[in-house]
């Protein structure tokens, strides 16, 4: 768990985190308001700003500084050895568009992270949970090195969908999206 520490970029008036080696982004949202309770030493950061997911962290950052200092946050997902829904009554029953998370790592640090959403964003609520367990699971399950079953980034989904599908590539596929590799002829649209 880091505070304060991101290093991050500066390209048209925004802030973004800088990426780790091999880091594939899967979702980033704004706005959020982020809060983050750590629950020893007591201590509570919030501010508005943007969250991303990548398959190595959870990230957000701040669009000016709170009043406490508070402008970044990040856990790299291996470090999480749970992460549950918190249960509080006032969150799951008043605020739909909170999501809070009771987060423990491996070096036994625990704090809550709640992300609350705009009203008119409440299906993003939805689909960072998906993405966060997928991420999470393949996170905390893979071993140091190996890449198989390491998610898709979008530059390898996107080789593997073009249709430039030569045998002697990495991304080559029997299903080709070319019907002349196989025999096949292409479609009037593609003339």
């Amino acid at each position: 768990m880091y505070i304060n520490t991101l290093p991050i970029r500066i390209r048209n008036g925004h802030k973004f985190p800088i990426p780790l080696e091999n880091e594939s982004y899967y979702h980033r949202h704004q706005p959020v308001e982020f809060s983050i309770k750590l629950k020893n030493p007591s201590l509570m950061h919030s501010a508005p700003g943007m969250i991303f997911l990548t398959d190595q962290r959870f990230i957000f950052i701040a669009y000016e500084p709170s009043s406490d200092g508070f402008e970044s946050f990040y856990i790299l997902l291996s470090d999480i050895s749970s992460s549950v829904t918190s249960k509080s009554i006032f969150n799951n029953f008043f605020n739909h568009n909170t999501l809070s998370l009771d987060v423990t790592l491996k070096d036994k640090k625990s704090f809550t992270m709640s992300i609350t959403y705009d009203y008119e964003d409440i299906e993003q609520k939805g689909i960072f949970m998906d993405y966060y367990g997928m991420m999470l699971s393949w996170a905390t399950n893979n071993k140091s090195g190996k890449l198989i079953g390491r998610p898709l980034s979008i530059n390898t989904l996107n080789n593997f969908m073009s249709d430039e599908d030569r045998p002697d590539s990495a991304y080559f596929s029997s299903w080709s999206t070319n019907p002349a590799l196989h025999g096949g002829e292409k479609p009037p649209a593609y003339s």
